[in-house]
């Protein structure tokens, strides 16, 4: 190795990630502000070509109603198993004494982008929340599923 030491090592791998590997990384903005001029250039210079394409998964979407239908189908159940499932949970879940018109009204103004969360989950192994309106708030939709069914103390 033409490195003496641990720390010129680290240096030239640091400098190799920066040079190299970050250049392309989708998060570096520079990466991204070329991408959109390079798809940008495509577009203009394969109009015919992107039409041609457009026209023919036109035409394809149609045999392809019939294959969506299906997976429709066959789905189908299975999404009705669970959501009755969800459906019995919060039925059980439910006090007498909760006030469901303004439970109601809290997942009508819940904001787009938004999912409305139970702060202690309703089916825990640890603990079980109530379906109240105060046991909900607004979360992102993105915060919300890394959340899961999970609750910290």
């Amino acid at each position: 190795m033409p490195y003496k030491n641990k720390e010129d090592r680290k240096k030239f791998a640091r400098e190799y990630y920066k040079k190299y590997y970050h250049a392309v990384s989708k998060h570096n903005p520079k990466y991204i502000e070329r991408e959109k001029k390079t798809k940008r250039k495509y577009r203009e210079n394969n109009k015919e070509k992107i039409a041609l394409y457009d026209k023919a998964y036109r035409e394809n979407y149609k045999g392809n109603k019939e294959k969506i239908a299906l997976y429709r189908k066959s789905i189908r159940p299975r999404l009705n198993y669970y959501q009755s499932k969800r459906r019995l949970i919060i039925k059980t879940q439910c006090p007498k004494w909760a006030n469901l018109e303004k439970i109601k009204q809290i997942y009508i103004d819940c904001p787009k982008g938004y999912h409305v969360d139970h702060i202690i989950p309703l089916v825990n192994n640890n603990v079980c929340g109530l379906h109240v309106e105060s046991n909900l708030q607004y979360l992102t939709a993105k915060e919300n599923l890394k959340k899961g069914n999970r609750f910290k103390v």
